[in-house]
């Protein structure tokens, strides 16, 4: 297994932050981390214990997985996630729609 690689789960730690347009100090705020924490993690100099990154993830609204490993896609765990509250909110009739879309994009696939 590879080791952690600090620089990379900082930059992702950074990327997140900056997606949701958060400063260090909201980062640092919503995953009860200091300023200067968040700022170490971000450039690689330094890491943390696994219940910190699971922290970061839950306040970026990310999966640990995503945050800290290179195997998962960045943005397939976040879209997904996204997805999955956009159709909480969705009424009876717009998901029935939605699942008939799906279907007929299926039958696309298989042509």
């Amino acid at each position: 297994m590879d080791a952690l690689r600090y620089d990379a789960v900082g930059a992702r730690i950074a990327r997140y932050r900056k997606m949701l347009g958060w400063t260090q100090e909201r980062l640092a705020e919503e995953a009860d981390l200091s300023k200067n924490f968040v700022s170490k993690l971000e450039t690689g100099n330094c890491g943390a214990r696994l219940d910190v990154y699971y922290r970061i993830s839950m306040a970026l609204d990310v999966s640990l997985d995503a945050l800290v490993s290179d195997l998962v896609p960045a943005d397939s765990a976040s879209q997904a996630r996204s997805f999955s509250r956009e159709l909480t909110r969705f009424s009876p009739l717009q998901k029935r729609l939605l699942n008939d879309y799906i279907a007929l994009l299926r039958q696309y696939d298989e042509i």
